[in-house]
This record gives structure tokens, sequence and C-alpha cells, in this order.
């Protein structure tokens, strides 16, 4: 590359950074679309605008920082839209999990910058955003114990729903062996080994992660697991109760109604 190149290069790199530190967060999004979508290489298809990206994204986290969280607060509104794709074409995703750990790191209002940094998610989405961040957060984007604690107190429910299973946010800590004290803080907000062991059961785990259930339930509450119901006769009788309550709304008229398939579904002790 020229030398003339090479500036032009540091200029439009520049401008991506004062972009994300200093534009308004229509400018900041407009940015990123145009760098995500910016072609070039050798026979003009490849993605070329990664680095733009990464100097987007770089001050807009420093603009946070100095009291400026519009831009910020846009990406981790719609993080797939910041979705990074390299000269190839992989793509590397925003990790939510990363940024909100490193700016409540050392800092004792750690709630209040949660709460402002996802402003921008739409307060119908904001419940299931939480849950995510946290599913995340004890599965492959693990920064700690204080970034579940902090989730957990601005709002996360240790009980999500993922996929019709409740147990799945306390079955993947454990799966991912966290240590003891996060597994009692998802505990000591409502999470159930109960539900979590459905869960692992369900999904056909190995004996290994349901052994480490046991063995943490053991610890933290010095009770076993006592439900040992198969998944598959639970999921039945979940399903059987969703149907029902629908009949009775009036908004399913089955060939067979649920009161009927329920005098056939032969129930075990629990």
């Amino acid at each position: 590359m020229s030398r003339k190149r090479e500036e032009a290069r540091a200029a439009e790199l520049q401008r991506a950074f004062d972009t994300g530190l200093n534009g308004t967060a229509e400018d900041f999004c407009k940015a990123n679309e145009a760098a995500r979508n910016k072609l070039g290489g050798d026979y003009g298809y490849h993605h070329v605008g990664d680095q733009e990206q990464r100097k987007l994204q770089k001050g807009a986290l420093q603009a946070f920082q100095e009291g400026r969280p519009g831009n910020l607060q846009a990406m981790l509104a719609k993080p797939s839209d910041f979705t990074i794709y390299d000269y190839y074409g992989s793509s590397e995703t925003v990790d939510c999990e990363k940024i909100l750990s490193g700016l409540i790191n050392g800092n004792d209002r750690q709630v209040a910058i949660i709460t402002l940094a996802l402003l921008k998610v739409p307060e119908p989405e904001k419940q299931e955003y939480l849950n995510q961040r946290l599913y995340n957060s004890v599965r492959e984007n693990y920064y700690g114990e204080e970034l579940v604690s902090t989730l957990l107190q601005a709002g996360a429910n240790a009980n999500g729903d993922f996929g019709g299973f409740t147990g799945a946010i306390l079955a993947r800590a454990i799966e991912n062996s966290r240590p003891q004290a996060v597994v009692d803080l998802l505990y000591k907000a409502g999470a159930s080994f109960e539900e979590a062991l459905f869960y692992m059961k369900a999904k056909k785990w190995d004996d290994k992660e349901i052994k480490a259930l046991k063995a943490y339930q053991q610890k933290i509450t010095g009770k076993p697991v006592t439900v040992e119901v198969e998944p598959e006769i639970l999921l039945e009788m979940r399903q059987m109760i969703a149907d029902l309550t629908e009949e009775v709304r009036g908004k399913k008229s089955p060939s067979q109604p649920a009161a009927a398939r329920a005098k056939k579904t032969a129930v075990p002790a629990i």
C-alpha cells in the first residue's frame, strides 16, 4: 500500500472513531451500516469495512464513559445490526456481556449503569433481553459473578423461559462448572434445581451434568433432588394443561378435547 493510500486509510478510520465518539446516534448507525456493507478487494465482493466498525464501536464505548451514552445504547439495543464481517465474510457478533462487564467493573453504581446502557431496548423486549444476557453470562460469555449478580438485580429472571424450559439458565451454569457462588446466586433469585434437572433430562444430557447438579443442590440446600419424573411425561402433562387453558378461553377447539386426553394420561406419583 502506497503512503498516500495509507494516509487516506488512516483518515477513514479516524473519522469512524470520531463518529462513534461524537456523532449522533443516527450518524453512528448510518456509518455502521455503510461500513458493514462496504465491499472491495481483488474481485470487489470481499468485506472491507470491519476496521471501521471496530473504530465506531470503540468510539461509542469511550463516549459512554465520558457521559454520552446514545451511541452505545443504540448498539446494545440492536446488537445484530452491528455484527462485524471480516474480509472473507466470517461474522463476529457484539459481545454484549463483555461490554456490560467492562462498564460495571469497579463501579459502585452497577445496576444504574446497566439500566442506562440498556435504555434504548424497547420495553416489551427488555425482560427477554435481560434473560438472554443472563443466559449468555453463565454459558459462553462468562465474565464473573459480578455480572451475573448485577443482571439479576437489574431484573433478569433466573427462571427465564428458553424454548419452553425455565431451568435452562441454572442448567447451563452447572454444565459449565460455574463457581458455587454463581449457582447460589441463581438459586436465591428463584432458579429451581428440579426445573434444571427436567431440562437436562429432556435434552438427554450425560449423567456427568446430572450428577454435578445433584452435588450443587446438596451443597447449597442440604437436600437431594426429589423429582425424578421422566421428561416426556411432564412435557405431555404441561402441554395438556396449556391446551385446557386455551379451550377454557375459547381459543382452541381440538377434535379430541384436552379433558378427554387427560383421562388417558397416566400420571405417576411424584
